[in-house]
């Protein structure tokens, strides 16, 4: 399982998704100088001592981010059904982009909030990174298959 190269693309994807929610997205300044980081779970109000903020798209960020660490982790799992593993893979990169597409608009709302300026983190990023490195497990996968059905046919 771990000497497949796909099953590296996964864990790295899976766990880049998994820093997601300890890392910030990025750091607006918002009213009186003040610095907020925004992290996909919320954003934090340094003059308030309440929990972070949260909004509608930070529950739809924090669910879908969710759901594609849990299909990482059962793909890496079902590596003797590879046509399932396929189809995971192609599901998991729609959920990243909507994942990336979501928390575009996030970070967007804080422009029209009346936030001054947002500075992005490498973090912003990880979704569309996730997203090469189940396209490439995907492309191991195909190969493996291909390898094993061409094995199946010498016999």
């Amino acid at each position: 399982m771990i000497q497949r190269i796909q099953t590296v693309y996964l864990l790295l994807s899976a766990l880049l998704l998994g820093l997601m929610f300890f890392l910030p997205l990025a750091h607006a300044i918002g009213p009186e100088n003040s610095v907020f980081r925004i992290m996909v779970w919320g954003y934090d109000d340094p003059t308030a001592s309440s929990s972070p903020i949260v909004n509608s798209l930070t529950l739809a960020a924090t669910t879908l981010l969710g759901a594609t660490i849990v299909l990482e982790i059962i793909t890496v799992f079902r590596y003797k059904k590879r046509r399932l593993q396929k189809r995971l893979c192609t599901a998991q990169i729609v959920l990243l982009l909507l994942t990336a597409g979501v928390t575009a608009l996030y970070l967007k709302s804080f422009g029209e909030e009346g936030f001054g300026p947002v500075a992005l983190s490498v973090t912003a990023a990880f979704p569309l990174v996730a997203a090469i490195l189940t396209l490439l497990a995907r492309r191991g996968i195909v190969k493996d298959d291909k390898l094993v059905r061409s094995l199946d046919r010498i016999r």
